[in-house]
């Protein structure tokens, strides 16, 4: 096939231009409808950003005085706890102690009277016995106690032979007392 161009060079270069012009033309609506449809785009998804932000921060703020409610739940709770294990390392098991005692006591042995001092570790034991020996052998008794650190009496305990009101002033070990 032949061609042929039956316009001047001037016309030719004319139509070119236009040729050119047009193209370029229709490259910027090309680029502009996407322009146009990117800004579109985005401007959707901010809206819908925005939507689940608020979303987030109403959310946000729910959980947050649900927290706060659960915190002062907790805050309770663990004030609770902190008085109940003062109570309990305050607490000493001394029914153990008592009947470790009691055991001690020889059969001619009346007691009057028992006093415990927690802060001084002093039990104060008062009592009858009928005879001498009987009181010295509830001192050796007591003294063999394995939380008992010593045993102290005055020597008016031993002044009489028969019918002795006696005293004696016994000193814990408190942690072996509660660990025993």
């Amino acid at each position: 096939m032949i061609t042929l161009n039956l316009l001047d060079p001037k016309r030719k270069n004319n139509y070119l231009f236009r040729r050119i012009l047009l193209t370029i033309q229709k490259g910027i609506e090309v680029i502009f409808f996407f322009v146009l449809l990117i800004g579109i785009t985005f401007s959707i998804s901010q809206y819908y950003l925005e939507k689940n932000l608020q979303e987030v921060a109403q959310q946000n703020t729910f959980i947050n005085q649900n927290i706060g409610e659960f915190n002062q739940e907790i805050s309770r709770i663990n004030l609770q706890l902190r008085k109940i294990q003062e109570i309990q390392d305050q607490y000493l098991a001394w029914t153990p102690a008592l009947l470790e005692i009691t055991k001690t006591i020889p059969e001619n042995v009346k007691l009057k009277s028992l006093k415990i001092n927690k802060e001084a570790k002093l039990v104060d034991l008062q009592g009858l016995a009928k005879k001498r020996d009987d009181l010295l052998q509830l001192k050796n008794n007591l003294k063999n106690i394995h939380f008992v650190e010593k045993v102290e009496s005055p020597l008016s305990n031993l002044l009489k032979k028969e019918n002795i009101d006696f005293q004696f002033a016994i000193f814990l070990n408190l942690d072996r007392l509660t660990y025993d």
